[in-house]
């Protein structure tokens, strides 16, 4: 179908559970407190929404580790500078936090 596509390994190194959306329309889902799922097959452009479910703030890490896998780190802070709500991945491959 010629469309991209990238795997998301959403990895949550905090002791607070993470509700996560990655397609509008699929439902929220829950990654549990230090734990990881990998989301395979995800086409791009795409947004990925996040919270904490305790309120507190995050701070997030994405990483390519290899062709067509990001690597998505959900880490605590402190800092509201820090803290962002969603993360978008362009056409292009492109990566930005919101």
């Amino acid at each position: 179908n010629g469309r991209q596509s990238v795997t998301m390994r959403l990895i949550n190194v905090s002791d607070a559970i993470v509700i996560y959306q990655v397609i509008e329309g699929t439902g929220e889902r829950t990654l549990g407190q230090r734990s990881q799922v990998e989301l395979q097959g995800l086409p791009i452009p795409l947004n990925l929404t996040y919270r904490r479910q305790d309120g507190g703030l995050l701070l997030v890490v994405p990483k390519a580790v290899e062709p067509g896998v990001l690597e998505v780190r959900f880490e605590p802070t402190g800092s509201f500078f820090l803290d962002t709500k969603s993360l978008n991945i362009t056409g292009t491959g492109s990566v930005f936090l919101n």
